[in-house]
């Protein structure tokens, strides 16, 4: 049975297509009302390129549906490797359609992290820094086995943590226009452990970007391991 979430999403794609086959846009109905899929992206552009998480943005009522707030099962933070959705996909098991996946994700900030590259590798870690912001998504609504097939796949070089990230959400203004807000959700994310030989790159020297992992997932070489 196909959750609430994913076929609310899925409605709105079937319209928005609809729409752009029949050459008409919606109007906006003032300079405030703006559609959610229309808003700034929160990640940085080059994640563009792998699936718009930043254009994806739930009303609180809809991302509760999946996440509860007495919840003990939290929504998975992502920020490298995960963000492509065949990984994704396969590291959770191939249990959930890789368009459902994409469904349940929108874009997340971090704070209190900083991500950097690995010297030798094309995934990366985020490391605890009091003043670090670390991009990336939240998945909501994963199945516990699908947590455990994500913890196999991240193996013992990271630890699974728990942290408060912020999400947009949409919610409905003055005359029925959309507006966005924030609010804090509590997720679980995964954080290097430094017991592996790599060497974390200074972001002095390098930033970490999806694009050699992109190329990478195009050619089908290499195991897309990390969080990555």
């Amino acid at each position: 049975m196909t959750n609430p979430l994913v076929k609310r999403a899925r409605e709105r794609d079937a319209a928005k297509q609809a729409s752009t086959s029949n050459g008409a846009f919606s109007e906006e109905r003032n300079s405030s009302c703006r559609d959610r899929s229309s808003s700034p992206p929160i990640n940085p552009d080059d994640f563009l390129i792998v699936l718009p998480y930043g254009y994806v943005k739930f009303t609180k009522e809809e991302i509760h549906q999946l996440h509860p707030p007495a919840s003990s099962n939290r929504p998975l933070f992502i920020y490298g490797s995960l963000l492509i959705p065949h990984i994704l996909h396969r590291a959770s098991g191939y249990e959930t359609p890789m368009i459902d996946l994409m469904h349940c994700a929108t874009g997340a900030t971090l704070y209190g992290y900083r991500r950097h590259a690995l010297r030798d590798v094309i995934f990366p870690a985020i490391v605890p820094n009091p003043e670090g912001i670390a991009s990336g998504a939240v998945v909501v609504g994963l199945s516990d086995e699908e947590k455990e097939a994500v913890k196999q796949f991240e193996g013992r070089i990271y630890d699974r943590v728990e942290v408060d990230v912020e999400v947009e959400l949409v919610a409905e203004g003055e005359r029925g226009c959309l507006m966005t807000k924030t609010e804090i959700v509590k997720a679980e994310t995964y954080v290097w452990n430094y017991t592996s030989s790599l060497e974390i790159v200074p972001v002095e020297e390098r930033e970490w970007t999806v694009r050699p992992l992109v190329r990478e997932a195009f050619v089908g070489v290499g195991s897309g391991r990390g969080e990555e």
